[in-house]
Formats: structure tokens, sequence, C-alpha cells
């Protein structure tokens, strides 16, 4: 039995939890507002780097004289101009001015449907072989290309090109480098492209006509385009030389669901391009700025802090470090990635996202082809390009993994400055502490509940960073209209009041398989009647509306990705069962519903309120074959 003082303590402790939890609450916050003074400077853990000690060699081995030549033809007009063209174009006039490199770079291309559109997109990717490697281990060079800016397009094309054939003969590399293009313009951008890419590298399909590198260690996503800007979410550029025209780098860390590479990884990209280029580098902390409420608050606690005695410098280092740690926290726990460096975080590979403005590209960026010598700018530009990707990988290529790894928790105060997970668990802790205190409080009496949801609601606003998640709709009907769907509006509309309500509820967790008009026609077809005549049946419009609904979400990321049908069986509202799966062209597909066909899914886990809406087309008519 316990002790009686114990007892009565552990009643006062009860009796006093609300109390309790609102002290815990204070403590959290408090502790978040002092995270940054247990600030430290980012450093380099691994023992077998060689950041700052290699030269860049690109102007030696004529990379960088092939990359210019490459970029004019890239923007010819003889050139496709789109994705494949481009990279055809830049790859042969590399070939042609590096002659003694060996032959022509030999491109897989690997084809996807887009998730969102349907549209047919692909990827390209080249193996540089390692001279020194045994092919079990390898190192990737993404370059997404959005061919909606011709020039940035030609310069990603033609630096890729020339960078995969520098290496292919460079003596010290000793891994496998894998140069991956991504078209940035088709179906949901570069991050969809990637994704597909790293899971058919990381599956069992395609084993022989599909290049692989052995075990892929680390990947550098290279964004390359015009001057930009950093966005209001952006850091400053910690150690960078003010006053520099010749562009501005921005670092991408944040994976899906929280992920971060290692602390390795990012400082040596940063201090690759520190070292060997005059960019000044920033740190994307977050997706979208933060509230101006909070920028405010804290430049009032920076000027709190130097009214106290901190110091000017170090109050002004304060209320700068703060911004960024609340938006990089918040960011993190949206669980939204800042790059399309995500998806390879999410099969163990360390990687960021490196994005480089650069102000010579904006003078092409009319798609306009330079006439005679290339322009000093742009010369300079090719070679801070072609530098940051070779010494970037070249310190890939002494990264010992296997038997080092730095951490991967943390959180960035700036470009230079993190907390680690000794500094930052401590609010979390006592956030999660005033949560379970709130729970005894709310335990002894049942008046108390509404200010539990009130507690809970404040300490998920501050652990998400306030983030939302992207909604298409406040209900199906909604999202209906929205997606433009007239005929399957017109039916809900038709239908019996129960089945209207079912759509018009956003509050309810369903899954709804939308026909499209052109499919709607077909049914109609199947019925041997019309859609005129159909919606004069509310009864069977509502029966057919059960049986493309489903009791609870079931977004796509939980379909089985098969090598055709089956997938996996559910049941609808009326109690029949379709089949979903995901095919090898990761279109999202569903059989047995009344029409009795294979339809695809053309767009995707669309948000409706509570619910989720998938718009499904007949696979069989003529008008969706691709």
């Amino acid at each position: 039995m316990a002790h009686p003082r114990l007892q009565r303590l552990a009643r006062a402790a009860v009796a006093r939890a609300q109390v309790g939890a609102w002290a815990l609450l204070a403590l959290g916050c408090t502790a978040f507002v002092l995270l940054p003074l247990s600030g430290r400077r980012c450093y380099l853990d691994e023992k077998a780097l060689l950041v700052g000690g290699a030269l860049p060699t690109t102007r030696q081995s004529g990379a960088l004289d092939a990359s210019l030549a490459a970029f004019q033809a890239a923007l010819a007009p003889a050139a496709a101009g789109d994705f494949e063209g481009t990279v055809t174009a830049a790859a042969a006039a590399v070939a042609a001015a590096m002659p003694a490199a060996g032959p022509r770079l030999a491109f897989h291309r690997h084809a996807f449907n887009a998730s969102t559109s349907g549209a047919a997109c692909a990827t390209l990717h080249a193996v540089a072989r390692a001279p020194r490697g045994d092919g079990s281990e390898g190192v990737v060079l993404a370059l997404p290309l959005d061919t909606r800016d011709a020039a940035a397009a030609a310069f990603a094309a033609a630096v890729g090109a020339a960078t995969a054939v520098h290496l292919r003969q460079s003596g010290w590399l000793a891994k496998d480098a894998v140069l991956l293009f991504v078209d940035a313009a088709c179906g949901a951008g570069s991050l969809e492209g990637t994704q597909a890419w790293t899971s058919t590298y990381n599956s069992a399909r395609h084993l022989f006509d599909f290049p692989r590198a052995g075990l892929l260690q680390q990947a550098l996503v290279l964004e390359l385009g015009g001057s930009g800007g950093a966005s209001a979410s952006d850091s400053g550029a910690g150690g960078s030389r003010p006053g520099t025209s010749a562009g501005t780098a921005q670092l991408s860390v944040h994976g899906s669901d929280g992920q971060l590479p290692n602390l390795d990884l990012y400082y040596l990209i940063k201090r690759n391009v520190e070292l060997h280029t005059p960019l000044a580098v920033a740190l994307r902390a977050a997706e979208q700025p933060l509230p101006l409420l909070v920028r405010r608050a804290a430049q009032a606690l920076g000027s709190a802090a130097a009214a106290v005695g901190m110091g000017q410098a170090a109050s002004a280092a304060y209320a700068r470090e703060l911004p960024t740690l609340a938006a990089f926290a918040a960011q993190q726990a949206s669980g939204r990635p800042t790059g399309a460096h995500a998806p390879f975080l999410q099969q163990q590979v360390d990687a960021a996202t490196l994005a480089l403005h650069l102000p010579a590209l904006d003078a092409s960026a009319d798609g306009s082809v330079p006439r005679g010598a290339p322009p000093p700018a742009l010369v300079v530009a090719a070679a801070h390009a072609l530098a940051t990707a070779e010494l970037t990988l070249r310190t890939f290529n002494n990264m010992q993994e296997r038997l080092h790894h730095s951490t991967a928790l943390y959180a960035l105060l700036s470009p230079d400055r993190f907390v680690s997970i000794a500094s930052y668990l401590a609010p979390p802790g006592c956030l999660l502490a005033a949560a379970l205190a709130q729970l005894v409080a709310t335990s002894q009496a049942a008046a108390h509940m509404a200010r539990a949801w009130q507690l809970c609601a404040v300490l998920l606003a501050l652990l998400a960073g306030g983030a939302t998640a992207d909604s298409y709709g406040n209900s199906l009907s909604a999202c209906v209209a929205r997606a433009g769907l007239k005929i399957t509006a017109a039916m809900i509309a038709a239908a019996d009041d129960q089945t209207t309500a079912l759509f018009n509820d956003g509050n309810l967790s369903l899954t709804f398989f939308a026909p499209d008009d052109n499919t709607w026609q077909a049914i109609a077809k199947t019925a041997g009647t019309t859609v005129q005549a159909l919606l004069d049946k509310p009864g069977y419009i509502s029966s057919f509306m059960k049986t493309h609904l489903l009791s609870k979400p079931y977004y796509t990321s939980f379909w089985p990705s098969t090598l055709g049908y089956p997938g996996k069986d559910v049941l609808t509202l009326d109690g029949s069962t379709i089949n979903v799966w995901q095919d090898t062209q990761y279109t999202n597909r569903v059989w047995g519903f009344a029409t009795k066909t294979r339809v695809a899914c053309t767009m995707s886990d669309l948000q409706c309120g509570k619910s989720v809406m998938h718009v499904v087309v007949d696979a069989t008519l003529p008008t969706q074959r691709k």
C-alpha cells in the first residue's frame, strides 16, 4: 500500500490537474521560445569528407565548354522543344564537344501516368559507371526540367549531360553516378516524377531493362533557373557574400512526414556552394511564410532580450532565428515536403534540394539562342552550376555511410545553426504532459470537457505549426461542382433526400467514386436508356450512388500496386464489392461497378470536408484511350 503522504500528494495533484495543465502548457511554450539560446553551429561530423580538399576540374576536362555548346543546341529551333527533345539535343551536343570522353550518354525512358490529370509523363536517366567502383553503391544527380521556361530547361539539360560525361572520365569516382532528368511540367511536377522513378528503382519490376547503380547512398536534386528570389519563408543567408550579382542558392531539406537528411549532407552541400562559388546560400524553412503576428512576436522578444542585457548583436540574431525555427518546426509537423528530394528520403537515401537562381539565364528567358561567343555572365553561371554539381557529388563519393551516420534529428535556426534532439524534446514533452494533465482534470468533472477540447486544439495547433490540409471542397457535393461534373451533380439533386444528404454533409467520412459526364452517357447506354430518363428515377439513382460510396475515406496511397487485376476488394455502402489497384503505369484503377468495366481515376484524393473523392472514367470509351 502506498504511503499516506504519497496518497495525499496524488489526490492534491489530481485535484489541481487543471492548473498543472496550464502550467505545463506555459512551460512548453517558454521552452520553445528559449530554444535559439541552445543553438549550435553546424559542423561536419563525417570523417571521410573532402569538403574544400579539391577544386573544380570541369574547365580542364572540357565540360564547361561542352555545356555552353549544349545550351545553345538545346535552345536552337532544330531542337524539339519538349522534355525529351531538350535532353536529347543537349546530350548530342556534349558528345560532339567531348569526343574523347567516349560514346554519347544512353538514356533510359521511364513512363508513368500522372495521378491527378492522367497525363502520360516520363523521366530520363543514365548511369556513369565508376572506374574504381564495384557497382554496389551509387549517388544521384536529379535535375527537374520545366520546358515552360525554355532557357532554364536547356541550361539544366546541358549542365546535367556535361556533368555526367565529366564524371564518366574522372579517375576519383568510386560510386556509380545516376543522372536523372524529371519532367517538371507534367502532372504534379518534379515531386511526382521523382516518386515514380524511385519506386521503380527500388522495386522488383524492370529488373533487366531499367539501368541501376546499386544501393543509392545520397542524392542531390539540383534546380536551375533565373534570378527568381527567396520567398518570405526563407531564412537569411548565413555567411554569404552580400552584394553579389552572380545569383543566390536555396537549400530545402524537409521530406514527407517530417523526414530530414543527415545534418552532414545538408551542411556539406552548403559548404561546397560557399567555398567554390560566390552565391549567397539561404534556407527554405517552410512552404509558406509565418503569420505576421508570429513575426512581430519574435521581434518583440528580440527587443525584450536586448532590454535585459543580451546585447544588440545577440538579440538581433535571436529575433531572426526564432521565426526560422518556428517555420522549420511547423513545416516538419505538417508532413509536407519542400522539394523533389522527398521520395529519396522515403527510400532511406539522404537527399536535399538545391535551387540555384542565376540572373544570367534571364537574358535567354524568351528562348532566344545566344549568337557567337556566349556572354561572360552565362559562362560564369555554367561554371558555378558545374562546380556545385561536381564537388557535391565528389563529397558524396567520399562519404562512408556504412561506417558512420550523423544526426538526422535536428531543427535549423539559420543556414549555419541548429538545435539537436537533446534540446528540442523539452517543448513537445511539456505539451504532451499538459495534455495528460488535462485528461486527468476532465475525468473529474464533465463540466470541464469543453475546456479540454479547447486545450487539445491549442496543442495541436502549436505542434502542427498551424498547418492545415488542402481542401478541394467542404462536402462531396461541393467537390462535384468544382470538378465540373454536371451530370453527377444533377444525379445527386435527383436522388432521394437521404442519399442527397450524404453528399451535402461535410462532416461524414466517405469515399465517392464520381463518374465523369462521358461515363454517365456510357452507363445510360448500357442500361438501354438516356441520362434524362435516369434523372426521373430517384430510387435507381440512389441505389446506383451507393455502389460508388465507401463508408470511410480510402486514399490511393493505400491501394496495392500490382501487375494488374486483381487488387484489393472493398465494400460499398450497398454491400457490393469493388476492386481497386494501381497498375504498372501508376494509373489508379477500379473494377466492379454496375457497368462491369474497368475504370481509371483521372483525379484522385480530392479532400471534400472529411470525405475523399476520386473521379473515374470508363477506360473502354474511345475518347478515353491514350
